[in-house]
């Protein structure tokens, strides 16, 4: 998909150029055989598309997932081949320590050091914008002050971003498929029961359009 994006953006570019150069040649033709320049009458329109392809060129932007465990947003990663892409909270936490065994004597990722994790994704995912990479943010992103920090590098990056919100998936549902998934990546019933709390309190801060994953794809293309 992100191929797709590329690709479309430089054929509009590419039409852009050729267009630049047809009023270059046409504007030369003219002062040579001694006549006006035929583009004058029309400055205010290639004001407006050169301006706007000004902003193609730097367009870039994020995709922040908000959704419970299990609320589909790995198997949305997934199908849409976006792993190359992606910044992952829990990934992070098993990078600095392996499954721990908790006081039920089950192995789970540690939510201890979640002040350094938090740091290093924030660092990885300015260091990514620096470059102008597009970046897939998944982590349950439940809280305002998260995507507040989100949406400040957005601005000061000059991108734009959108959140994919699973947060409709029923909790009883997502309870059900935690109790599914591989023993160490369960997380307690409670966290899933605050993590909703704070859907239904936290609200996403504005200038992060959010979109269902239905309307993706229709993102993804160059309109």
């Amino acid at each position: 998909m992100i191929v797709d994006y590329k690709s479309r953006k430089n054929e509009v570019l590419s039409s852009y150029d050729t267009v630049e150069k047809l009023i270059t040649e046409l504007q030369d033709y003219a002062k040579k055989i001694n006549l006006p320049d035929p583009t004058e009458h029309l400055g205010t329109l290639l004001a407006d598309i050169r301006g706007k392809a000004e902003k193609v060129k730097a367009d870039r932007f994020n995709i922040m997932i908000a959704g419970e465990s299990k609320s589909g947003k790995s198997t949305f990663i997934k199908e849409h081949n976006l792993e190359p892409y992606v910044l992952s909270a829990d990934q992070i936490r098993l990078q600095y320590c392996s499954p721990i065994l908790n006081l039920e004597g089950n192995y789970c990722i540690s939510q201890r050091n979640d002040n350094i994790v938090w740091d290093k994704l924030f660092e990885m995912l300015e260091y990514r914008m620096e470059l102008g990479c597009f970046t897939i943010i998944d982590a349950t992103n439940s809280k305002t002050s998260e995507m507040q920090r989100y949406k400040d590098l957005c601005q000061k990056y000059r991108y734009r971003i959108y959140c994919i919100d699973m947060t409709d998936v029923p909790i009883e549902v997502c309870k059900v498929r935690n109790n599914t998934r591989e023993p160490y990546k369960r997380v307690p019933e409670e966290v899933i029961d605050n993590i909703y709390s704070r859907f239904a309190t936290q609200k996403i801060p504005g200038g992060i359009k959010v979109i269902k994953p239905s309307e993706f794809d229709e993102v993804m293309r160059f309109n």
